[in-house]
This record gives C-alpha cells, sequence and structure tokens, in this order.
C-alpha cells in the first residue's frame, strides 16, 4: 500500500513538471536559445581578448589556484555564506522584476546574462589549462552546482515572465498571482541554498583532489 501511495505521488511530480513545461514550452524555448546565445557570446568575448588580458586571466586563475594548494584550510562557512547571499539576492531581484511592467524584457535579458556569464567563465577557464586539465576543473568546481542553480534560475525567470503578463490581464486575481509566484520563488531559493550546499562541501572537496593535477 505505502509503495503504491510512493508510486502515485512520483507520478503525480512527473505529470505536475510535464504539464507546467507543456504550457510553458514557448517560454523556455526562447530562454534556452537565449541562453545559448549567451554562451556563444561569452566564448567569443574571450576568444577576441587581447595576449595581455588573456595573460592576466590565466595569472588570476593560476593565483587562485595556488592560494588553494598553499591552503587547504579555506573557512567553508564564509564560502558559504558569500553564496548563500548571492542566491538569496538574485531570487529577491527576480522575484521583484516579475512584479514589475518592464520585468518580461529584463528577465528575458537575465538569462542573456547568465549565459554570458557561464560562458565567458568556461572559455577562461579552457584557454588557461589544457583541455583535460580545463575538463577536470569544469567537472569538479563548476558542474555540479550548475546542474542545480541553472535550471532552478530559468524555472524562476519563466515564473516572473508569466507573473508579469498575468499582472496586467484584469481577468487574473492580482493577490493569487503574487501568492503562487512567491511560492515558487520560495522553491527555488530552496534548490539554491541546496547548490550553495552542493558548491561548498561537494565541489569545494572534490577540487583539493585534482588541484595537484592543475
Amino acid at each position: 500500500m505505502q509503495k503504491k501511495l510512493k508510486n502515485q505521488y512520483n507520478f503525480g511530480i512527473r505529470q505536475t513538471i510535464i504539464n507546467h513545461i507543456g504550457k510553458n514550452i514557448h517560454i523556455y524555448f526562447k530562454l534556452i536559445i537565449i541562453f545559448i546565445i549567451g554562451i556563444c557570446i561569452g566564448t567569443i568575448v574571450v576568444n577576441q581578448l587581447p595576449e595581455n588580458e588573456l595573460n592576466s586571466i590565466s595569472v588570476y586563475i593560476n593565483n587562485s589556484i595556488n592560494v588553494l594548494k598553499n591552503n587547504n584550510d579555506v573557512p567553508k562557512i564564509q564560502i558559504l555564506k558569500i553564496s548563500l547571499v548571492k542566491n538569496i539576492f538574485i531570487v529577491f531581484l527576480i522575484w521583484f522584476l516579475g512584479l514589475t511592467l518592464i520585468g518580461n524584457l529584463i528577465l528575458y535579458g537575465s538569462v542573456l546574462i547568465i549565459g554570458i556569464t557561464f560562458g565567458y567563465t568556461i572559455s577562461s577557464i579552457m584557454t588557461t589549462f589544457t583541455f583535460i586539465q580545463g575538463i577536470l576543473f569544469f567537472f569538479t568546481a563548476m558542474l555540479f552546482q550548475n546542474i542545480i542553480s541553472i535550471p532552478s534560475l530559468i524555472f524562476l525567470i519563466v515564473q516572473g515572465i508569466k507573473a508579469s503578463k498575468d499582472l496586467t490581464n484584469k481577468q487574473y486575481n492580482i493577490k493569487h498571482i503574487i501568492i503562487k509566484y512567491t511560492m515558487f520563488s520560495l522553491i527555488t531559493l530552496i534548490l539554491l541554498i541546496l547548490s550553495s550546499l552542493v558548491e561548498t562541501y561537494i565541489s569545494g572537496n572534490l577540487i583539493f583532489y585534482i588541484i595537484k593535477y592543475l
């Protein structure tokens, strides 16, 4: 009986997710395209940088790696606090923009910025290290938290775009829109808190195992 209820619960969650994506597939499609364009722009920017600026980026990354090599007692609580403050601010900003009339356009632009930042970071890493070292660094230091954070942010941005549109439609209940949007924002915040924990305690520990190869 318990197993049957669990299967029904899991099926209900899957069906809710499928229905949500189906209803908003056009927004998700636009955001994914914008995100990919952002990654391409970030990559192109790094590839077009003058040699002295590329060297500066490499020096900065290598200095950061050397600090980690020489100091294994990096205060994880401090790293966690910085990550949490950043994620709380991002969620609040997206929540606020979703409640404004101009939020729609800005939220689309924010996905472009996320993509540019992601592409720029990856390209900077790949130009600093060899291909194998760059892949190793990405998988240990960046992959796991971004698997959680990027889809979570895109999900919240979709809700923000919907809320911004719905608030201009007099047929919808404004109070209901705000409450629903706030609940989605809190769910996203929980996911980003999980991302911060992964970044601090999983990626943060993994990087020390591969740092000697960089």
